[in-house]
């Protein structure tokens, strides 16, 4: 009987446990508990929560940036700077001006020159190329010559030059001979008008052959096209020319054999040198050499001739 209401007291005593809250169950539980058992141990009570570490105190917060000042505003580019003017080419040199004797002797020559590259076809009955030779003194040279003779005493002589040029298109060599003395006696006369100007003869003609020399390279050059002559006429004139010049030179030259007789030998040296190199008087098929050569020839001469002037 005891077992059984200790049983059933127990059983009763927990199903009103079950029915109390659940601190009233803890109490009550403690009172039932039977003296033999050990009492239920009592929670300890939970160690309180360590308050957390104070942490530094926090910095202040960062001032807030300065606001960015107010600038000027920038100032404007510099203007890019002007394009350079663009001027007008510059203007050719001007060419060389020879003191006007000189330059009316040299005008003399080259008709002479012409004269003599004509007068050589002649001789050898060559009519054809031998007529433009004697044109180009009218057509090329008398019309800038014709208002400056009176001042060296020569009349005027284009209708004699006219004569001589229609004689060598008729080919009338029976009249040939009066026409070229007619012409030759007017040259004479305006070497005659030079002389009266010129204190120094023999170095005044050597100047006037070293112009004459100089026109002859540029006529070869025309003349010449590749390996050949293509002008006849260019060489022929050229030809006019250095014998012209050789004539000049050796006019005077007994004059100055008591000069620099060096220089001397080296411009008779050259002209031998071209002499023999243009000795054919019509042109030869192909070029006898070349205008290199050439310029180097005229230049030894020109620069002789300079110890000599």
């Amino acid at each position: 009987m005891r077992s059984r209401i200790g049983f059933s007291l127990g059983i009763g005593a927990l199903t009103g446990a079950l029915l109390l809250p659940v601190d009233t169950q803890a109490g009550q539980l403690a009172q039932v508990t039977p003296d033999n058992s050990a009492p239920a141990p009592v929670a300890e009570p939970a160690p309180a929560a360590k308050p957390a570490p104070q942490s530094a105190p926090a910095s202040p917060p960062a001032a807030a940036p300065a606001p960015a000042p107010i600038l000027a505003p920038a100032p404007a580019p510099a203007p890019a700077p002007k394009p350079a003017p663009i001027f007008a080419p510059a203007p050719p040199p001007k060419p060389f001006v020879l003191p006007p004797d000189l330059a009316f002797a040299r005008f003399i020559g080259l008709i002479r020159g012409h004269l003599l590259a004509g007068d050589a076809l002649v001789k050898e009955r060559d009519w054809t190329d031998a007529y433009p030779n004697f044109m180009y003194p009218t057509e090329e040279i008398y019309g800038v010559i014709r208002d400056e003779l009176h001042t060296y005493h020569t009349r005027d002589f284009d209708d004699e030059l006219v004569e001589l040029a229609d004689t060598v298109k008729a080919r009338n060599l029976r009249q040939y001979p009066k026409a070229w003395e007619r012409v030759v006696d007017k040259l004479a006369a305006a070497d005659a008008g030079l002389k009266i100007r010129q204190p120094n003869w023999p170095r005044f003609a050597v100047n006037a052959a070293v112009e004459v020399l100089k026109t002859a390279p540029d006529e070869y050059d025309d003349a010449v096209v590749g390996n050949r002559i293509a002008r006849p006429a260019g060489y022929q004139t050229a030809r006019g020319f250095i014998f012209e010049a050789d004539r000049m030179f050796e006019s005077v030259a007994p004059d100055l054999e008591q000069g620099n007789t060096v220089a001397l030998a080296d411009i008779r040296e050259g002209f031998a040198q071209l002499k023999q190199a243009f000795a054919a008087v019509s042109a030869p098929a192909q070029p006898p050499i070349d205008n290199a050569t050439l310029l180097g020839i005229v230049s030894r001469i020109e620069s002789a001739a300079g110890k000599l002037i």
